[in-house]
Parts: C-alpha cells; sequence; structure tokens
C-alpha cells in the first residue's frame, strides 16, 4: 500500500494494510474537521450516543486548535486496534503540534455493520473501557466501580444523602447521578479515552475528579463512593445552566461540598493562614479566569483560587442570604460578569485582599 498523504492527517507505518483502513482513516478525518461546526451533532458520530450524552465528542471539540491557528495539533493514527465485539474497533491518535509538542493521545471506539463496503461511525470508548465494572445503585447515584474497589454502602449512602440535600438547597428534585468511581486521577483519564493528558501525570497521588454536569456524570478519582464538591456542580448546572461563572461555580461547590476532602470550614482556616503568612499574592493572576491554575496552599492540598472563591460565596451570604447567593450567581459567566458581580459586593480588583481579609476575621457562616 501506498504511504497515506494528507496534510491534515498523518498515519503511523504499518496502520494501513488494506482498503478498509484507509476508508476508516478518512472518515476519520472528516468526523474532526467537522466535530467544531456543532457539539451535539455529527454525521459521523453513531447516533445512539447523543442519547447518552450531549456532547459525546466534547474531548475532540477543538482539539486541533491553538491560538488562532485551527489545526495546529495534528493528528496521527497510531493504531487501529481489533476489539473481541464484531465490527468494532479502537482507533488511536496523538495529536502533535507544528512545535512538535504532543497534546494528547486519545482512543474512540469506530463500528460498522458489515465486513465489506459499509460506513463506519465513531463512538464513545467509556462504556467499552468499563464494560467489566460493577455496576450497582444506592438511592439516586448510580455506581460504576473498578473491580479492585470493595464498595462501602454507608459511604454511598452518605453520597445519596448529600445529593437529596442538594436538591433541597437548590430548589430542585433530586438528580439521578451516574458516578464512576476510579482509583485515581489517571484512571479516570483513561476510561474516557485518553492515553496520555499532561494533567494525568502531574503526581501518582493525586485525587481529583470531573463532572460532566450537563449529563449528570461524575467521574471520580478519588477511590471512594462520597464525592459532594462534584455532585454540586450537577445542581448548579441544573440551576443556572452556563450562566453561572465558572469561578464562582468552583467556589459554591468548594463552600457547600469542601475540596480534595476536606470541608470548607478547613479550607478557610488553611485560607486564613495562607494569607496571614503570604499577604502580597496576586490573586488577579487566576481571578475570574483562570480557576484551574495549579496553585496551592504550603501542603499542597488545597486549591487557592477555590478557597478565594468560596470566601466570595460567604461573603454574599452574608450580606443577602441564599436569594442573593443565586441571584449573583445567575449573572453571566463571562469576566465583565464576575466583576459585575463583585460590585454588588462592593468588592474590586483594588480592594479584594482587604475584603477578604475582612470577611476571614469573623465568624463563618458555615454550610447548613
Amino acid at each position: 500500500m501506498k504511504p497515506y498523504q494528507d496534510e491534515l492527517m498523518s498515519v503511523n507505518a504499518g496502520v494501513i494494510r488494506d482498503s478498509f483502513e484507509i476508508r476508516l482513516i478518512n472518515r476519520w478525518k472528516d468526523c474532526l474537521v467537522t466535530a467544531n461546526n456543532n457539539p451535539e451533532k455529527n454525521a459521523f458520530w453513531v447516533a445512539d450516543d447523543f442519547k447518552k450524552y450531549k456532547y459525546p465528542y466534547r474531548d475532540i471539540y477543538g482539539i486541533s486548535s491553538k491560538g488562532g491557528n485551527e489545526y495546529f495539533y495534528k493528528p496521527t493514527v497510531l493504531e487501529i486496534l481489533d476489539t473481541e465485539i464484531r465490527y468494532t474497533y479502537i482507533v488511536k491518535t496523538a495529536f502533535v503540534g507544528d512545535d512538535k509538542t504532543i497534546k494528547s493521545i486519545y482512543n474512540v471506539l469506530a463500528q460498522r455493520d458489515s465486513p465489506r463496503t459499509s460506513p463506519v461511525f465513531f463512538k464513545s470508548i467509556t462504556d467499552y473501557n468499563t464494560r467489566s465494572w460493577q455496576k450497582m445503585s444506592v438511592g439516586n447515584v448510580n455506581y460504576i466501580v473498578h473491580s479492585t474497589h470493595t464498595f462501602d454502602t454507608v459511604q454511598a449512602k452518605k453520597m445519596d444523602d448529600f445529593s437529596t440535600h442538594f436538591a433541597d438547597y437548590f430548589n430542585t428534585k433530586p438528580i439521578q447521578i451516574k458516578y464512576y468511581l476510579c482509583k485515581g486521577v489517571k484512571e479516570l483519564y483513561q476510561i474516557q479515552g485518553y492515553d496520555y493528558l499532561p494533567i494525568m501525570y502531574y503526581s501518582a497521588t493525586d485525587k481529583g475528579g470531573i463532572t460532566r454536569a450537563e449529563d449528570a456524570t461524575i467521574y471520580a478519582g478519588i477511590d471512594a463512593e462520597l464525592y459532594e464538591h462534584e455532585a454540586v456542580h450537577i445542581y448548579t448546572y441544573q440551576k443556572f445552566q452556563q450562566n453561572i461563572h465558572p469561578f464562582l461555580d468552583e467556589g459554591i461547590a468548594t463552600y457547600l461540598g469542601g475540596s480534595n476532602g476536606k470541608f470548607y470550614a478547613l479550607v478557610r482556616q488553611n485560607l486564613k493562614a495562607y494569607l496571614n503568612e503570604k499577604p502580597k499574592i496576586d490573586f488577579l493572576s487566576f481571578i475570574p479566569n483562570d480557576i484551574f491554575k495549579q496553585q496551592g496552599f504550603s501542603d499542597a492540598n488545597f486549591s487557592l483560587p477555590y478557597a478565594v472563591s468560596a470566601v466570595l460565596c460567604e461573603i454574599v451570604i452574608r450580606k443577602g442570604g441564599k436569594d442573593l447567593l443565586f441571584q449573583l450567581l445567575n449573572q453571566g459567566n463571562t469576566e465583565e460578569d464576575f466583576w459585575r458581580c463583585m460590585k454588588n459586593l462592593d468588592i474590586t480588583k483594588e480592594n479584594l485582599l482587604e475584603k477578604l481579609m475582612e470577611e476571614l476575621e469573623k465568624e463563618p457562616i458555615l454550610p447548613q
């Protein structure tokens, strides 16, 4: 076979064995090229996936772009692997930048109906990767659990109780939550299809999670059944959709559900100690748009942005209770929306530290 040649797609040597691989690769290229047109609809993606997930290929949405260059990270198909499922294959793709950096290595499933000329369609690999995991439900929480975990029904009951409590707090009905219980951060990305993503390898001991709030799904890399912080995100999405600023979304999730296994009282205590020690921290380096910046406390177990945002939520509650909190959380998701929200609290870029320190000196208003 001739080498595959295309300016937008590369293929590893040995991947193409006959015309089928060429057809599959061309379909994958077309899928990637059209993926940015509509995150909720794609002619090359399995239709049933859109019933399971609102954005079934969200991980490849914009995956090739950097800045104004739409095709900075070019896909290289590394392998097309057979599976035990008839006419189903794993497509392993690296996204390599013009500067030779690797953004990610990502896997999807490819399916066809017959061995000959039927077209290939792509789908999420998560169900395939967790096909042998345990499945059990406790109340409104539906767990998919990695095979070496011993399930703790007491903790699962607490998770369901927290979910019911959040429903009451946000004035809605309890939501059916899907909960992938993973050993760690690395595994939660692996089941979603990643062989490589930089965040997977920050630390072998990292714990954390991701919420796909639009699908009411938690990917918990904490090896435990109880994850209040991520559950809050599902309810804030139900209440505010995308109208809540991500910085304040993390703040209310930390206020109500804690962070890294620490409840808000301890997060607040650590923030106060940290700011007394380092009062010249540059808040504007992460407020409001770098909420996921890797910046922690001295013990590296806390997220400084999350803690600051949680205290801002406490300031709102002190001033006007839950009604004012909901009003401000619903003001919009842009930087301008954020600072307009802060203006209601008499907080500006210049006096933010002063207002935080004033709040931290008061008796805390802890979540009920």
